[in-house]
């Protein structure tokens, strides 16, 4: 009877026991929809539980949770696989674990956290409270196992904190996860979308040994940056294409750790704004290779090899911008630490650079250029640039161009910090500077050689070459340039408020400037047209050499130079050496002139003088010294068939009063029978005289050049007859007299106009010299003096006594007037016959004046000659 009721015990127990094996699946899937329901569902199902009990496996079909405005929560299908063999060793291995078609979604909204329709938050809640009475448990002795996870079709979607993100995996795997076997590697392979952008990930790691690696490849396309920075960059926007391999190594118990990359990243359709500030460009790619190599979270070692391009960049920031269209940068860069780094392979390309500040814009069409760098501790750098080119270089202002250059190449650029910079060579072509209405200045070339520039205060150039140039100067009526002026304007920059610098600012230390060499050759036009005198003086020079030699900033020596110029028929030619920068201007000069038209400068004349230049041509050679800033030195000057005209009465009165003649009558005794005049003239004086410049020069050539080189000429042509020529002191003086010179007069015994031996030899004198003179004119003037009267009177009354009616003394004496003006006569007329019938001068060059009678004279009984 017990055994019955034993065994009938063991039945009800067994059929129990299956019973409930049986139905637990159908109870834990009420339970889990009736609790999916009680904590925030509307909707709930599961439609199957399915345990295998003796293979050790559970799957779940079915699982689905709704709530209207809560993400999805939608599991097709889950299973696990579990290893039983392994469980008396304290392992769980799950030897397969496969999800499909999963549709989950995570949703922050204030302070709840939905998952699918479940707060999580809430549950967060819970355990913590009861987590406060439990004790702390000793670490479990179970290690866990993933043989295999597999994914495939999951949709999850993210909206956290403002981020949205959703990602589609179509296929998802895991292999050979063992935390009691941490040498094994671990494999993730992913095949999906991440916020529609395709996301293939393959890695391969152990992430458990103290030695761990890593290595993972991702290819990204078309990712939405913006999906990303939304929340904290709201107007970035940007699409990524990534194809990286990166490594990965790192030891927790030496810190050290190293990354390697290789591959591309791409950045298309980026654009940023903020606070003012615009970034866009089209396209960023870079391609090549990053090793970096941390000890703890400091960097050791940082070395890229690769290259970058970018296309279409503009940054704006209120009226500043920067504009690039295309840019290519290969280099390799070696970083040991955060203090020394090198630059090698250095090689840029870019293509439309626009800088723009304010109304002011530089753009460059072109910049290559290679090179390398170096610094020990990212303060002091060592640079070299084998080569770089700038083409169509052009600077602007309110789109008016200002500054153009159609190349720049520099070649051996080696920088040492501030304490050195060299170049080998630097060449600018075409360059174009414009003026007011036009090109101010070009130049075809421009090359300097051995440059270096040290402690940015000593600049030395060995040789400076300069061809081909056409520049104008233009010069207001206050001898302002106008339009060097007019480009200044537009380059300066508006003044502001800003701090205009410290004491020691403002008693810097200038740039000591030394130039070994400078070259002007080729054709070198200078256009020159001078609005401070009407009318305005225009020419033009053609420099065909300027050398100048020892150009020194810092230092008093002296600069050589040589030049050669011409002006259409005219040359120029200058040498010697002046100390530029000693401020004494110590040296020498040697210079010509010769075939100037001065018609071309009769502006200046008139504006001097007061006399116009009709014709002439001028001819110069001077040469002196300058010494403790006094001027010694000679000019001698030709001029050939040179007529005047006063134009402007008072100063060309005010000119006369400093020649003591009219201008006209020093031309007419210093012409010679070529038309031409040769004068030598002194330069002296000091540079610190306040009346030295053009006013200056002009005062010595009227005062010791024309009055005393017709002097001169007058007393050697006349000699031994040219010891009494006197010049008026007055022009009103002279107007009066007729003459502005006056002659050593012709002498006559008392009472007779017959010429005297010596008398006759003056007139020779005369003659020859008229004669070599053809533009002079003689005035004439026979004259009566006090010596006369006795000797005519004696002669008047013999003849009255004579007469057949002899008139009284007082009728008599009515007769003597004529009788003196006929003698004044004979005397003009004798001269005047002499050197025109005898000795051959034209009648039209001499001039009779009226006869004068001065009888209260003491001179002696003369003819008066004058010029």
């Amino acid at each position: 009877m017990s055994k019955l009721i034993m065994l009938r015990f063991c039945i009800i127990f067994v059929i129990s026991v299956a019973l409930l094996v049986h139905n637990l699946p159908y109870l834990v899937r009420d339970q889990v929809v009736i609790w999916l329901l009680d904590n925030g569902a509307e909707n709930a199902e599961l439609e199957a539980i399915k345990p295998n009990w003796f293979e050790g496996s559970i799957t779940i079909k079915g699982l689905k949770a709704e709530a209207d405005t809560k993400p999805a929560l939608a599991v097709n299908h889950f299973n696990v696989d579990i290893d039983y063999s392994l469980l008396s060793e304290q392992r769980i291995l799950l030897t397969n674990i496969a999800l499909q078609e999963a549709n989950v979604g995570i949703k922050e909204e204030g302070e709840h956290l939905w998952l699918g329709p479940l707060d999580l938050n809430g549950f967060k809640g819970k355990e913590q409270q009861e987590d406060k009475t439990e004790s702390p448990e000793e670490p479990s002795q179970w290690s866990v196992g993933i043989q295999q996870l597999q994914l495939s079709d999951i949709d999850w979607r993210t909206d956290i904190a403002g981020q949205k993100h959703h990602l589609r995996l179509e296929t998802g795997h895991l292999a050979d996860f063992y935390l009691w076997d941490q040498e094994q590697p671990v494999s993730i392979d992913l095949k999906g979308a991440l916020n529609g952008a395709p996301l293939v990930l393959e890695s391969s790691s152990k992430p458990l040994p103290d030695e761990k690696s890593s290595e993972l490849k991702v290819n990204l396309k078309n990712f939405p940056l913006h999906s990303v920075t939304a929340v904290f960059l709201p107007k970035l926007r940007a699409h990524i294409d990534l194809d990286l391999m990166i490594k990965a190594r790192s030891n927790i118990g030496s810190h050290v750790s190293s990354v390697s990359q290789s591959g591309s990243l791409r950045v298309r359709d980026f654009s940023f704004e903020q606070d003012g500030f615009q970034v866009k460009h089209k396209r960023f790619a870079w391609d090549g290779s990053v090793d970096l190599g941390l000890t703890g979270n400091e960097l050791t070692s940082l070395v890229t090899a690769g290259e970058l391009k970018l296309n279409n960049l503009n940054l704006r920031q209120a009226t500043n911008q920067v504009e690039l269209a295309d840019l290519a940068v290969k280099s390799n860069v070696s970083m040991k630490g955060l203090k020394q780094i090198k630059v090698s392979g250095l090689v840029v390309d870019a293509k439309g650079l626009a800088l723009q500040q304010g109304k002011q814009r530089v753009q460059v069409d072109s910049i290559a250029l290679q090179g390398a760098a170096e610094s020990q501790d990212l303060s002091v750098w060592d640079a070299n640039l084998a080569n770089a080119a700038f083409g169509g270089v052009d600077l602007s202002v309110a789109g008016e161009s200002l500054i153009s250059l159609a190349n720049l190449k520099l070649a051996g650029l080696a920088l040492q910090h501030t304490e050195q910079i060299k170049l080998s060579s630097i060449e600018a072509r075409q360059l174009k500077v414009q003026g007011k209405g036009g090109v101010f200045t070009q130049w075809n070339n421009i090359n300097a050689q051995d440059i270096a520039f040290k402690q940015l205060s000593d600049l030395s150039i060995s040789q400076l070459n300069l061809r081909d140039s056409n520049t104008r100067v233009l010069l207001s009526s206050e001898r302002g340039l106008t339009d060097l002026d007019w480009l200044l304007a537009r380059l300066t920059s508006a003044p502001n408020n800003a701090s205009k610098g410290s004491a020691d600012d403002k008693q810097a230390k200038p740039v000591r400037v030394k130039l070994n060499q400078m070259n002007l050759k080729g054709k070198n036009l200078i256009q020159i047209v001078d609005g401070g005198v009407t009318p305005a003086f225009k020419t033009q020079l053609d420099v065909s050499r300027l050398n100048l030699r020892s150009i020194d900033t810092g230092s008093k020596g002296k600069t050589s130079f040589d030049l050669k110029a011409k002006s259409k028929f005219s040359t120029i030619s200058a040498q010697g050496a002046i100390e530029l920068f000693s401020g004494n201007y110590a040296g020498n000069w040697d210079a010509e002139i010769k075939g100037l038209e001065l018609p071309q400068v009769s502006a200046y004349s008139l504006h001097y003088t007061g006399y116009y230049l009709q014709n002439g041509q001028l001819s110069l050679t001077t040469k002196g010294t300058i010494k403790g800033r006094k001027l010694d030195g000679t000019s001698d000057i030709r001029l050939n068939k040179l007529e005047v005209e006063a134009r402007d009465g008072e100063l060309s009165g005010e000119f006369d009063q400093k020649v003591s003649m009219p201008l006209g009558t020093a031309i007419m005794i210093l012409q010679d029978n070529d038309d031409n005049i040769d004068l030598q003239i002194p330069l002296d004086g000091s540079l610190d005289d306040p009346q030295f410049g053009y006013q200056a020069v002009i005062n010595k050539l009227a005062g010791k050049g024309l009055k005393n080189a017709a002097m001169g000429y007058l007393t050697k042509a006349l000699q031994p007859f040219g010891a009494l020529i006197s010049i008026s002191q007055m022009v009103m003086d002279a107007q009066e007299k007729g003459s502005f010179i006056t002659l050593q007069p012709v002498l006559f015994k008392p009472a007779q106009a017959n010429l005297s031996a010596e008398s006759t030899q003056y007139m020779a004198k005369l003659a020859e010299m008229m004669r070599e003179r053809k533009g002079m004119r003689l005035n004439i003037c026979g004259k009566v003096v006090e010596a006369d009267q006795p000797l005519i009177w004696e002669a008047l009354v013999d003849e009255n006594k004579k007469r057949k009616n002899p008139l009284d003394e007082d009728s008599l004496r009515l007769e003597l007037p004529g009788k003196l003006t006929q003698l004044a006569e004979q005397r003009n007329d004798v001269v005047k016959g002499e050197l025109s019938q005898k000795l051959g001068v034209d009648i039209e060059r001499l001039f009779s004046c009226y006869p004068k009678l001065e009888l209260s004279s003491k001179d002696k009984p003369q003819a008066t000659l004058g010029l």
